[in-house]
């Protein structure tokens, strides 16, 4: 099975998440640099939350 070629102009988008002020991203940034993120969403809230409105601001089409 062969991937879909991305077009020339897109752009990845990264998620970082952790649940409390005292962790850090740094792990997950690295990570999604690596992948050829061009934008990167950092939040900091617990998974007991559903409503996630940085991930929901992000996920909007343009």
């Amino acid at each position: 099975m062969t991937e879909a070629a991305e077009p020339s102009n897109a752009i990845r988008l990264g998620y970082a998440r952790v649940s409390t002020r005292g962790q850090d991203h740094a792990a997950q940034l690295d990570l999604l640099n690596a992948a050829g993120c061009r934008e990167i969403v950092e939040e900091t809230i617990s998974t007991r939350r559903k409503d996630r409105s940085k991930l929901r601001a992000a996920r909007k089409p343009c």
